[in-house]
C-alpha cells in the first residue's frame, strides 16, 4: 500500500506544532497579569495570585519541554522489533491515586530500529480494548512521524483495521476519518 500522503493534512500539522499548548500557556499568562491588578488592589487573595503564578509557570516549562523533545524530533523510516502489550491496570495504579478507581487502561512499548540500525522506543498507556502489539507486528515497516508516538504501517492491506497515530484509536479499515478525533486516517 504505501505510506499515506494525508499526514499533510490540517489535523497532523496542528497536532505536530500543539498550538492548543501555545494558546492554553497564553491564556495562563494573561489571567496571571489580570490577577495581579486584582491583587493589587485588594480584590485576589494571596495564596489564589500564586497559585496562578505556579500554574502558568507550570505550563510554559511544559511547553518548553515540550519544544525541546519536538526539535529533537524527526520523521524516519524503520522496521518494529518489539511490540509488547501489558497486562491491564487501574490508572490509580499507574498515578498512585485513590485505589478504587475504576478505569483500567494497557501499557504498551513499541521498539522501531531506523536505518541507521538505532533503536527507538515508545511507551504509552491505551485504553483496555487497544492491542497495538496485535497490530504492528515484529519486520513490519513503519514511519514515525515527527510529533507522534504511533507510527504508520507501510503495508496496511491484509488489516481489517487501523491505528490513529493522532489519537491511538483503533478504527475500522473502511473508516475515513477517525472516530476519536476526527483525523482522516493514514491508508
Amino acid at each position: 500500500m504505501g505510506y499515506s500522503e494525508k499526514i499533510s493534512d490540517a489535523a497532523y500539522h496542528a497536532r505536530a506544532t500543539d498550538k492548543k499548548v501555545i494558546g492554553y500557556c497564553a491564556l495562563l499568562a494573561i489571567s496571571c497579569v489580570a490577577s495581579w491588578f486584582f491583587w493589587q488592589g485588594g480584590t485576589l487573595a494571596t495564596w489564589a495570585f500564586v497559585a496562578l503564578v505556579i500554574m502558568t509557570a507550570a505550563a510554559v516549562l511544559s511547553l518548553a519541554l515540550k519544544r525541546q523533545r519536538l526539535a529533537k524530533d524527526k520523521t524516519y523510516d524503520g522496521v518494529i522489533d518489539v511490540a509488547v502489550r501489558r497486562e491491564p491496570v487501574t490508572q490509580a495504579n499507574i498515578y498512585r491515586m485513590n485505589p478504587s478507581a475504576r478505569g483500567k487502561v494497557v501499557l504498551h512499548s513499541l521498539r522501531i530500529v531506523d536505518g541507521e540500525n538505532n533503536g527507538h522506543v515508545y511507551e504509552w498507556m491505551g485504553g483496555i480494548g487497544a492491542d497495538y502489539a496485535a497490530y504492528y507486528k515484529p519486520g513490519d515497516r513503519v514511519r514515525h512521524h515527527r510529533g507522534f508516538n504511533l507510527p504508520e504501517k507501510f503495508d496496511k492491506s491484509g488489516d481489517a483495521e487501523i491505528v490513529c497515530i493522532c489519537c491511538g484509536r483503533v478504527n475500522a479499515m473502511d473508516s475515513r476519518r477517525c472516530g476519536g478525533c476526527s483525523a482522516p486516517l493514514l491508508k
